[in-house]
């Protein structure tokens, strides 16, 4: 029976569901916090996920942005409670009490989406050389959801969908300077454009409790329910301060998909647009704040839904606090329709930023709401 629960651990803490939810790589944590709006907000490297022209927002003065041993796990509020509540069902030492405790698990999270994912980064570079900047960011994770279900139908017991993966993502920037159309100036123009090789292995399996039990499911698992791949995709964006303190942005990422071939787990093309106002100020206390707004997937390349409010983002962050040592800011926002809050601490050391926000992972906004929780911490300077 140990065995058993081995697997079920093994497929509940490997796999993504299906569901409605936009799949995406990776998300930057302080993003999140603030609902998620990137496309014109200040960049830096993890723009090469959201808008490749905001590597131009990295300052001559700087030169370099680096981050070592980037990591970043999110999960959500159900999953949490699932996996403490099965490890406490692990524990049980008779076999057919345990079998109960599990089916009981099962059913007291019917139907429920349960969400972890995981990201790491060896590095996240970049490095300004006068107009251009370059930027290069290795990256593996994993990103999943379950679903559990009483069995009888064909989903099984645990509806699973899954996807790892790692690959390399390059992007650089150049500064165009300004362009006059008439009277009107367009400030700060920046393109640019990335690239992203990513190898991945998506995962589909229904599983029963006939599955659960059979003793070769770990031996036969990879080969039955998993499907190997790669993708080479491309990016490209733009951004400009288009009046005073305000600058919009268009990016369009992953031309081309990835995992194209699965259904459930593709990640499809997106153009996603983008403004953003932000005001610094010269002390101390709130020194900076910015406000932005993104509408993602205007051509509607996720197939699985046509809801507006899924697609918007709105957000704010300030740096409550600024100084030689580092800052410290707080987010708040509306991803999808939900609140959003956060905070982050730069230092001259090491970056850590914790978000709660909440994902739509039904067909229209409002419907099912999967609360989450993200913690990222890196090494950089």
């Amino acid at each position: 029976m140990k065995k058993i629960l081995f697997y079920i651990l093994f497929v509940t803490t490997s796999l993504f569901s299906l569901t409605f939810e936009h799949n995406t790589l990776y998300k930057e944590t302080k993003v999140m916090g603030m609902g998620g709006a990137a496309v014109a907000s200040k960049g830096g490297v993890h723009s090469l996920f959201y808008n490749t022209a905001g590597l131009n927002d990295i300052s001559k003065e700087d030169g370099w942005e680096v981050e070592i041993l980037n990591i970043g796990v999110a999960y959500g509020d159900k999953a949490q409670d699932f996996f403490k509540e099965f490890q406490d069902a692990n524990d049980i030492k008779d076999d057919n009490k345990q079998t109960i405790a599990i089916l009981d698990l099962v059913e007291s999270y019917l139907n429920k989406n349960l969400h972890i994912s995981v990201s790491a980064a060896v590095a996240k570079v970049a490095k300004r050389h006068k107009d251009y900047v370059y930027g290069f960011m290795p990256i593996a994770g994993v990103n999943l959801n379950i679903k559990t279900h009483r069995g009888s139908g064909s989903a099984g017991l645990i509806e699973a969908n899954g996807i790892y993966y790692k690959g390399l993502v390059l992007g650089a920037s150049k500064r165009l300077g300004f362009k006059k159309f008439g009277g009107y100036t367009i400030e700060n123009i920046a393109v640019g454009v990335g690239v992203k090789y990513i190898q991945h292995k998506t995962i589909k399996a229904n599983l029963s409790l006939a599955d659960l039990l059979d003793d070769d499911l770990s031996e036969n698992f990879m080969d039955d329910y998993t499907k190997d791949s790669s993708d080479f995709v491309l990016d490209f964006g733009v951004k400009a301060t288009v009046y005073k303190d305000i600058t919009a942005g268009i990016a369009v990422q992953n031309m081309g998909d990835i995992a194209q071939d699965s259904k459930t787990n593709i990640i499809p093309a997106t153009m996603n647009i983008g403004v953003a106002y932000k005001k610094n100020i010269d002390r101390f206390w709130l020194n900076s704040y910015e406000v932005a707004f993104d509408y993602t997937d205007i051509l509607y390349q996720y197939s699985q839904d046509d809801d507006f409010i899924k697609r918007t983002r709105l957000g704010i962050s300030g740096d409550v606090v600024g100084g030689r040592f580092g800052t410290v800011s707080l987010q708040t926002g509306f991803h999808q329709g939900y609140n959003t809050m956060g905070f982050a601490i730069d230092s001259k050391v090491f970056k850590l930023a914790y978000a709660y926000y909440t994902a739509e992972v039904g067909a229209v906004a409002f419907q099912d709401g999967d609360k989450r929780h993200s913690i990222q911490f890196s090494i950089g300077w």
